[in-house]
């Protein structure tokens, strides 16, 4: 059996190492954000808090 080892990133000329695209990092971090709040201002609202 063997592991299989899952990269994430990139590689470039520039690094030695896997990079990440930093717009797109950013941008998924503040669709999550987004979500997260209005979620979160939805049970505050509405006094149900079971969902979180």
């Amino acid at each position: 059996m063997t592991i299989q080892h899952t990269a994430f990133g990139i590689l470039t000329p520039e690094h030695k190492h896997p990079v990440f695209n930093e717009r797109a990092v950013r941008g998924a971090a503040g669709l999550f954000l987004m979500l997260g709040v209005s979620g979160w201002m939805v049970a505050a609202l509405t006094d149900d808090f079971s969902l979180l």
